[in-house]
């Protein structure tokens, strides 16, 4: 008799076979289980943000990490990322960052 797996594995396979984006496994682990800062940019520069993004990033001086952190003011640049988060999001193929 198997022992069934534990239930944050049986949630991350679940999201896994949702997940449109190409991931490794060691990837997949980074993102979904480790989901540190210095792993998880890497793969959002690699797989989610795009060009389009990356320059409008850079026209109000936000990084990544001040997106992810929160670290954004006003209320334009509030709805670009909530706009961004949301076409990460579509291009995961399942909600993980909050819009």
């Amino acid at each position: 008799m198997t022992k069934p797996k534990p239930f944050w594995m049986q949630q991350s396979e679940m999201k896994r076979k949702q997940c449109l984006i190409p991931f490794t496994d060691e990837e997949w682990h980074l993102w979904d289980q480790n989901c540190e800062e210095e792993y998880v940019v890497p793969l959002i520069k690699k797989y989610l943000r795009t060009g389009e993004q990356r320059e409008m990033l850079s026209d109000v001086d936000y990084s990544i990490e001040d997106c992810l952190n929160g670290r954004v003011e006003g209320e334009a640049q509030q709805a670009f990322v909530n706009a961004m988060f949301a076409e990460w999001n579509a291009k995961l193929g399942y909600k993980h960052f909050n819009v």
